[in-house]
């Protein structure tokens, strides 16, 4: 674990002195300010980057010889998943408050608010499907594909991004002040806006 800025690791399962220590665990939530950032390495090789205002929980942790993935949960905040690994079913499990993605060797990003998830898939491919069981609507993205769910609803068409979009993707989402929502600039330097939500 690497961190910059204000951040915070806890474990509920785990109170003693040795628990807030480098290595990840099952049970351990990482919070981020702003600013701040959290590198992690998993033992299979997976990275994930942790970005600014960003609250994770690591529900279970991949561990050799122990074929159970992965499990993390975040109800908002902003990730990078790096995986390197060479397994060959689900490795990896991410949940949102609205949204599940699973994926065995790719590199995506992800960003979670209260009412929505969007994710783009920079290499490999991730599953990605609606946290409600009544919606069986899902989708493979594949490389250099993004794709968003709202609250209550399926996927959206997975959408190919432009080449010289495609490394400023995260950088160009943020998570609206109340965590409702995602905002994003449509060029790379330029005011956000709201492209897949109603104003309130």
């Amino acid at each position: 674990v690497r961190r910059e800025g204000v951040t915070e690791k806890s474990n509920r399962n785990c109170q003693n002195n040795h628990c807030n220590d480098r290595v990840i665990r099952r049970g351990d939530r990482i919070r981020t300010g702003p600013d701040s950032k959290v590198q992690v390495l998993l033992n299979d090789g997976t990275g994930i980057i942790i970005y600014e205002r960003s609250d994770v929980y690591f529900n279970d942790v991949i561990r050799p010889g122990r074929k159970k993935p992965t499990e993390i949960y975040t109800e908002y905040g902003k990730y990078k998943i790096i995986q390197n690994n060479s397994f060959l079913e689900t490795s990896l499990v991410i949940k949102t408050g609205n949204s599940l993605v699973k994926s065995v060797n790719a590199t995506f990003c992800i960003i979670a608010a209260l009412n929505e998830t969007a994710i783009f898939v920079y290499s490999g491919e991730a599953g990605f499907a609606s946290i409600e069981n009544s919606i069986s609507n899902a989708y493979i993205i594949k490389e250099g594909e993004e794709s968003l769910i709202r609250a209550g609803s399926r996927p959206s068409v997975p959408v190919k991004v432009t080449t010289s979009m495609q490394g400023s993707w995260l950088s160009r989402h943020v998570i609206s002040k109340n965590k409702k929502y995602i905002l994003r600039s449509s060029i790379e330097k330029g005011p956000l806006d709201w492209p897949f939500t109603e104003k309130d």
